[in-house]
């Protein structure tokens, strides 16, 4: 075989060159396996030589049958790169080489039938293996100049325009795709034009992304778990066995050991909570729950505080499916909102604010629920960090909060707390010393014991590295002692608020020091 590929290499003719060409095609047909083996191990990147043996093979469909057989096992079993060589993984070359050869192939557009009944299986792969061939290294120098990320962008956009999706094709880039997160953001919508155009093809597409989502490669896993969660998104015909098998994925993925791809789940089931049909979705609403409420318990690191986030906001999406199906779930939110509190405090911005957000979905899904009257005694312990972070530096963080009083409002079953909030937080810039003091004078009223446990609250953030949460602690706290009656002032801990104090009033800042100073004042003046 290397010996006749020299020989054509020397054929000038073109009349020659095409009579030999239909003797390779001739020998494939007897020694199929061989040929196409000879052909795919020749050095990268591919002579023209090789190129044109393999595009006359592609007249020969059994021959080309063969090798798509080949491409499907050879990706079944193989990972496209090697064992780690210092911090970058080695491409291997055999994937790389069938990948070059699967674009030559088809170029022969009269394959459109047979490569259409074999694009679930072949695209999918190919998008997949794409995911793994960020920042990898060829194993060769002679062939650095090749990018396997573009050889695998190259064969994608061209079994595209064999099978006739050439819209499907223009999402693709040429170049571009160095990291993990450029696939990622590529696959949405890739899938969306896929929906419109290749509708049909879809339930074979899922039957082979549903194998990669079990994956040992983390890149596979995500990309077919994201292939999955955008499919819930775009395919508005989808079926319910379809839906159904996607769920029972994505729910599966979540004892995955990868954050990434236990985020990308979440965000699939907060899709199909809000776009599928409720009588879907209510077949699998205890065990999303389950899922979402051992989320926020367990957690550690920024990475998983990721998954958090997606997690409180898909959770969202649930409460509102809820509401629009007068479905009743047992009593879960007051586990949420205990699991949510120490969200409040964390560096991320948008965890702050969807955690806020969450609290008054919270409230909202209680209040029309049965246990309306256990939620309002948890509730008075965020009272403290709702009121502080209206002064948050991020303004996400403080639309939350009005979002969150707003809501919690009704549960209180108190008008004048409700006037209060309606009043002071409509504005765009809220008042801060005005709320907090008509707000408490209220509580003190009507819920004077709570005064000495709001307190105490407020002292907690006195060690907040935030100096503005800091010095807005130390003004509530002057603003709840001066609505403390005499029987409630005894139960403040005034040998250990002190101490603290007055430690403050040697605080860096001047603002913070000018606060604890008024504060200790509060207290002998009261």
């Amino acid at each position: 075989m290397d010996k006749l590929l020299v020989t054509f290499n020397k054929i000038e003719c073109a009349r020659t060159k095409a009579a030999s060409l239909r003797s390779i095609v001739i020998m494939a047909t007897s020694y199929p396996k061989i040929v196409m083996n000879n052909l795919l191990n020749q050095p990268l990147p591919y002579q023209l030589v090789i190129c044109d043996c393999l595009g006359a093979l592609s007249t020969d469909e059994s021959v080309v049958l063969i090798f798509f057989d080949h491409f499907k096992k050879l990706f079944k079993c193989t990972t496209p790169y090697a064992e780690k060589h210092s911090d970058t993984n080695i491409t291997s070359l055999q994937p790389l080489q069938v990948i070059c050869a699967l674009n030559e192939i088809c170029k022969n557009v009269q394959l459109q039938s047979l490569v259409k009944q074999q694009f679930p299986d072949v695209f999918c792969r190919l998008i997949i293996i794409l995911a793994s061939y960020t920042e990898v290294e060829m194993p060769a120098k002679d062939i650095q100049c090749l990018k396997p990320t573009n050889l695998c962008l190259k064969a994608a956009k061209q079994i595209l325009t064999c099978c006739g999706y050439d819209e499907v094709s223009k999402v693709l880039p040429y170049s571009g795709v160095t990291e993990l997160k450029d696939v990622l953001d590529i696959i949405p919508k890739l899938t969306k034009e896929m929906c419109v155009v290749a509708s049909d093809i879809l339930p074979s597409f899922v039957s082979s992304l549903a194998q990669f989502s079990r994956s040992e490669c983390i890149p596979w896993r995500s990309c077919a778990t994201k292939f999955l969660a955008s499919l819930l998104e775009y395919y508005i015909d989808i079926s319910l066995v379809l839906a159904e098998n996607i769920i029972e994925i994505l729910l599966g993925c979540q004892s995955d050991s990868s954050c990434m791809v236990r985020q990308i789940a979440f965000y699939g089931l907060g899709v199909a909570l809000e776009k599928l049909h409720w009588d879907i979705t209510s077949r699998y609403c205890d065990g999303i729950v389950d899922a979402f409420l051992r989320t926020l318990e367990y957690y550690n690191g920024k990475e998983e505080l990721q998954v958090v986030l997606e997690c409180i906001l898909s959770f969202s999406k649930l409460l509102k499916a809820l509401e629009k199906s007068n479905y009743q779930l047992c009593s879960f939110q007051v586990t949420a909102a205990v699991r949510i509190k120490p969200l409040f405090e964390q560096e991320s911005g948008d965890l702050r604010a969807a955690s806020f957000y969450f609290l008054g979905d919270l409230a909202d899904s209680s209040l029309r629920g049965k246990n309306a009257d256990v939620f309002k005694e948890h509730i008075y312990g965020d009272f403290v960090p709702l009121l502080l972070h209206l002064v948050d530096e991020n303004e996400g963080v403080v639309q939350g909060c009005k979002y969150a009083l707003q809501r919690i409002a009704p549960i209180l079953n108190s008008p004048n707390i409700s006037k209060t909030i309606q009043k002071n937080i409509s504005t765009n810039n809220v008042n801060f010393t005005e709320l907090t003091s008509e707000f408490v004078a209220i509580l003190g009223e009507e819920l004077q014991e709570l005064l000495p446990v709001l307190l105490q609250a407020c002292a907690s953030y006195w060690k907040t590295e935030c100096i503005l949460i800091k010095a807005h602690a130390l003004l509530l706290a002057r603003i709840i002692i001066q609505a403390t009656n005499e029987e409630s002032f005894n139960e403040i801990p005034m040998v250990t608020l002190s101490h603290r104090l007055l430690n403050l009033c040697e605080d860096c800042d001047p603002y913070v020091r000018a606060q604890a100073i008024k504060t200790v004042s509060s207290f002998f003046l009261k």
